[in-house]
């Protein structure tokens, strides 16, 4: 049997989200929780799901509370609705032990924010920052060091050439042949969506003989000029097989981003607790300044090109790979 889109939407919104919310009100009792909130779009609508985390004999719980739909996405309109929620669940403001959401301002700017709000009526309130959001914007930002050479525009240019054309695609797979590489797609990054960005570079380095084939093969004038920086550089022999100094810039990013990605995939784990979560981080510190004070640039192709730069060239790399 099956149900046609209606009357699947009335069975979800009346039964079933009743009747799981209910169930949480139920286990909930006068336990303390905390709730986690955040926006998204769907086309012109923006819709804000509403989720509590509390703990009972079974260990710790997960529920989506309530799930809403409204056109502002300001502090104020956050907060009031988050309150008149639990106000209609019976849940007691003074039970909120902590609030979760992404870091943008609306939500936990210093002095009008979501959660400076809540903590007017909760002054104990503890904000449960997203770390992992931190993480990637610390690699992010640290990126401008790297000048013009943006490995996440390079990763977002490549993906582009080969996403509308199968002309394209099948010049690649040639290429691929050419090499000796097994065939993969090349990963789509979209820059709201950030944890696709390692897996993109992962993907573009490790098939990046079989890429820097083509934009080769089709020559300066048919291909993107941020691309041909990366593929060509200055070389005068386009064939050649020693990395341009962009490509050290790619392989040096790849690398790196390594490091703060597996930080981020051990945040990811819901098992992770707080005392893990000071480790991570302070973990993370230390590597970077290790490598920072021995001048460790990761990837043997960064050490060994290095020697074979000349004295600017070199000097303005090692700058630039410092100061990241």
């Amino acid at each position: 049997t099956s149900c046609g889109k209606t009357k699947c939407e009335a069975i979800c919104c009346n039964v079933i989200a009743p009747h799981s919310v209910e169930t949480v009100l139920k286990e909930l009792h006068v336990s303390f929780f905390s709730i986690s909130s955040d926006a998204s779009n769907k086309g012109n609508r923006k819709l804000f799901p509403l989720c509590i985390r509390y703990f009972t004999n079974s260990g710790i719980k997960d529920r989506v509370l309530d799930f809403y739909e409204d056109s502002e996405e300001t502090s104020d309109a956050i907060s009031a609705k988050i309150k008149l929620i639990l106000k209609n669940c019976n849940l007691e403001i003074s039970s909120l032990s902590t609030y979760a959401a992404d870091n943008a301002s609306v939500n936990y700017g210093k002095h009008h924010s979501a959660f400076q709000n809540l903590k007017q009526e909760v002054p104990y309130l503890i904000p449960t920052i997203c770390h992992r959001h931190i993480i990637h914007n610390t690699a992010k930002f640290a990126a401008k060091a790297l000048g013009k050479m943006n490995v996440e525009t390079l990763t977002m240019k490549v993906y582009n050439e080969f996403s509308c054309s199968a002309k394209n695609v099948a010049e690649l797979r040639e290429c691929f042949e050419f090499v000796n590489l097994d065939w993969q797609n090349v990963l789509r990054h979209v820059p709201t969506r950030w944890l696709s960005l390692y897996p993109a570079v992962c993907r573009l380095v490790e098939k990046w003989p079989a890429v820097k084939s083509y934009f080769l093969s089709q020559g300066e004038y048919n291909c993107d000029q941020y691309i041909w920086k990366f593929v060509a550089g200055n070389c005068e022999d386009e064939v050649s097989d020693t990395p341009t100094i962009a490509e050290l810039y790619l392989y040096f990013a790849h690398h790196v981003l390594g490091i703060f990605h597996s930080k981020i995939l051990i945040l990811e784990n819901s098992k992770c607790s707080s005392p893990q979560l000071y480790s991570v981080m302070h973990d993370l510190l230390n590597k970077l300044n290790q490598r920072l004070q021995d001048e460790f640039y990761d990837y043997y192709k960064v050490i060994l090109s290095l020697k074979e730069l000349s004295a600017g060239e070199r000097t303005k790399l090692k700058s630039q790979l410092i100061s990241f």
